[in-house]
């Protein structure tokens, strides 16, 4: 395997899937994919409503796109656009786990004032009718789960009347830390400076935060 940086790489010499593997979280075969929609309802309550507009076209002031990290989570970062009052969150992560009983530890803050939830695989993890923001450092939808060798998918629903606070997701495996840097995978030396400092970087050779 060439080794290289993410950010020089010569695909012809070190293609994606090298460049990008990380031993229990190869991000070469994470998919991300977000939609915003008009939501001005409680979504726990109202989940079907959230069903119904998720499945038309984006209005105006909201987007429906693929991303390859969650390191600015708010419909103003994401769709680029000023939209930040009654707005519907779907977000949708697919990733491979190599090894069976890897642990994750998932930490998704958002600023969902009409409640959201998070499912894995189907399965309902967490859920919350109330406001979640706290600061932007709420913990309402944080969660562990231990998974199995194979593919599987994140998704959280949320709703927010106003005023879309923008927060940062961040993960980690097992009982080793990934670290958020704020140029993702295009800062991977920078990053892994700082990491070293925590002991990771004899572990995993790159890696960042719901990146892709």
């Amino acid at each position: 395997m060439t080794e290289c940086c993410p950010c020089t790489c010569n695909p012809k010499q070190c293609g994606h899937q090298e460049a990008f593997t990380v031993k229990k979280f190869p991000l070469q075969k994470t998919n991300m994919y977000v939609k915003t929609v008009q939501m001005n309802k409680n979504l726990i309550e109202n989940f079907d409503t959230m069903q119904s507009q998720l499945q038309k076209k984006s209005p105006a002031g909201y987007c429906e796109k693929a991303v390859n990290h969650m390191l600015g989570v708010s419909n103003q970062r994401i769709c680029r656009t000023r939209q930040r009052s009654n707005v519907g969150f779907y977000y949708r992560t697919v990733f491979p786990v190599q090894e069976s009983g890897t642990t994750y530890t998932f930490r998704t803050p958002a600023d969902f004032g009409y409640g959201g939830m998070v499912l894995v695989d189907g399965k309902i993890m967490k859920q919350e009718v109330k406001d979640i923001w706290q600061g932007g450092k709420s913990k309402k939808l944080d969660f562990s789960i231990t998974l199995d060798q194979g593919m599987h998918m994140i998704e959280h629903y949320g709703a927010e009347k106003c005023c879309d606070g923008t927060t940062k997701w961040s993960f980690s495996v097992s009982t080793q830390t990934m670290r958020d840097s704020d140029q993702c995978l295009k800062a991977i030396p920078a990053w892994m400076k700082s990491f070293n400092k925590l002991g990771g970087a004899k572990k995993f050779k790159a890696a960042g935060s719901f990146c892709a």
